[in-house]
């Protein structure tokens, strides 16, 4: 995976570890955008607030972004009319938009220079026309000032499309590192164990040593939640990978953020002399075959001839299972305990309501009958529970019975796969200089059997989503440790 677009010319506040036990009043949990914003607008409350970062804040999914703040997300208010009802469709419309004003409101206030513009976003289809016109009516019941119009500023032809005005695209690093300045933020400080639902053990990984952490409330604001029982998320989400394009390209879209409404299609949106081109998305640990990024660049060489791809990076999403986020108390077992995840690819507008929603959650002012809430129930949930179930159940008997055909002699350079290794499943990875690198297949999070992901060199979960490098080294959680390492050979080694 490459550095996105973001990282560039940013010029990072290093902060030091937790060095000592500290007992205070909020405790936030992740250093992303939804944490930081959840700490800004606690602390603005009154609040003493601390953030807990297991490496650098804004290091993870945040810089990963294509930093599209909008409420319009994908197809999605005709289908909370049908399942949800008006009252919640239309309180999940105006979190939402209100998300919207209160950033451009917030960094207008604060002066803070992350290249913020005011433009459309688009929904559109190149097939499914009646979808949109149903999606256009649903956000005209819900009083969002919407267009239709097959109008766009894109490289081919449309049916139709959904325009939302008045949105915003931002510099998401820019942005965060600006509001990150007025709290006090630990970084490299990883939690390791929840001791109580307000109690935490936390390793200070400059110090080499473990401390305890303890606060009035703590905000789980790590994408995946990593406190398994109970909540019992695992359950309720997976995680799905996108991939995205920063192409050198002057000409072509000027203004408007784009995204198709099928899964197969295409995102747009310019930053400066670049046009960022998103897509290719499957569910994490479902990429075995690759080409994720050879999609991209077909599209890219296709429509915008003249550009020149600079950066390639990709994301994840956790995908919840009614397609609204969990925002509020984690469980009906922990009091002190809150937690925002689920955002369903919508990370920029869903972090800054989940800032507010916590917010009025701690200071004594919860939303009663959220449909954000975490304790909800829905029919739609049941059918995607079962297809969880399913998947998680699949790849647990793989890794349980399943030994592969295949041997280390069988794995080309620069490839990876599952082979069987002295009667035991093994992960490899042969380096073009004839290395191989083998790891443990069972995922330590919950045991699922590991999959090959040719396009980013890495072992991924396709039950939850964690993922490693091809040396075992964790990358995305919720895992919270490294996959077992079985050895390392270099070729002609014995």
């Amino acid at each position: 995976m490459g550095n996105s677009i973001w990282e560039e010319h940013i010029n990072y506040k290093k902060r030091g570890s937790l060095s000592y036990n500290l007992n205070t009043g909020i405790v936030v949990v992740g250093g992303g955008l939804t944490g930081i914003l959840a700490a800004y607008y606690l602390q603005k409350a009154g609040e003493k607030v601390v953030v807990l970062e297991a490496e650098q804040i804004g290091g993870g999914i945040t810089k990963h972004t294509t930093a599209k703040v909008t409420a319009a997300h994908n197809l999605i208010y005709d289908y909370l009319i049908q399942k949800f009802g008006y009252r919640k469709a239309k309180q999940y419309a105006e979190s939402n938009m209100n998300a919207v004003k209160e950033y451009a409101q917030l960094i207008k206030e604060k002066d803070i220079c992350c290249d913020m513009e005011q433009t459309s976003n688009y929904v559109y289809t190149r097939t499914n026309n009646k979808m949109i016109y149903k999606e256009y009516e649903a956000m005209q019941k819900l009083s969002m000032p919407v267009n239709f119009t097959a109008d766009l500023d894109l490289p081919f032809s449309v049916e139709g499309a959904v325009e939302l005005p008045n949105q915003l695209q931002i510099h998401p690093l820019k942005f965060i590192n600006a509001i990150a300045e007025e709290l006090t933020i630990y970084e490299n400080t990883k939690v390791v164990n929840f001791l109580k639902d307000n109690l935490l053990e936390v390793y200070s990984s400059d110090r080499n040593k473990l401390f305890q952490v303890s606060g009035k409330d703590i905000i789980m604001a790590t994408h995946y939640p990593v406190l398994n029982i109970p909540g019992f998320y695992f359950l309720k989400m997976h995680q799905e990978r996108g991939y995205v394009l920063g192409i050198r390209e002057t000409n072509g879209i000027q203004k408007g953020m784009y995204i198709d409404e099928s899964k197969t299609g295409f995102s747009f949106r310019r930053y400066g002399d670049y046009i960022l081109l998103g897509g290719s998305c499957h569910r994490t640990g479902e990429n075995e075959a690759g080409g994720a990024y050879e999609k991209l660049f077909q599209a890219a060489k296709y429509w915008y001839p003249q550009g020149e791809a600079e950066y390639q990076w990709s994301n994840q999403d956790c995908m919840s299972l009614d397609r609204v986020p969990y925002i509020g108390r984690y469980s009906n077992l922990t009091k002190h305990l809150y937690v925002a995840t689920g955002f369903n690819k919508w990370g920029m507008s869903t972090a800054m309501l989940a800032a507010q929603y916590l917010r009025e959650h701690i200071v004594g002012k919860e939303r009663g009958n959220s449909v954000f809430s975490p304790r909800r129930h829905s029919t739609t949930a049941v059918s995607g529970l079962e297809k969880e179930i399913k998947t998680v159940t699949k790849n647990l008997c793989l890794q349980l019975f399943c030994l592969p055909k295949r041997a280390t002699e069988d794995i080309g350079m620069g490839c990876g796969g599952i082979v069987t290794y002295k009667n035991q499943k093994v992960g490899v990875y042969k380096d073009y200089d004839g290395t191989v690198y083998s790891v443990d297949t069972k995922c330590p999070h919950l045991g699922c059997m590991l999959s090959w992901n040719p396009d980013e060199l890495s072992w991924d979960c396709p039950c939850h989503g964690s993922r490693f490098d091809y040396r075992g080294q964790l990358i995305d959680n919720p895992s919270v440790v490294n996959t077992a390492v079985c050895q390392v050979h270099k070729k002609n080694s014995g």
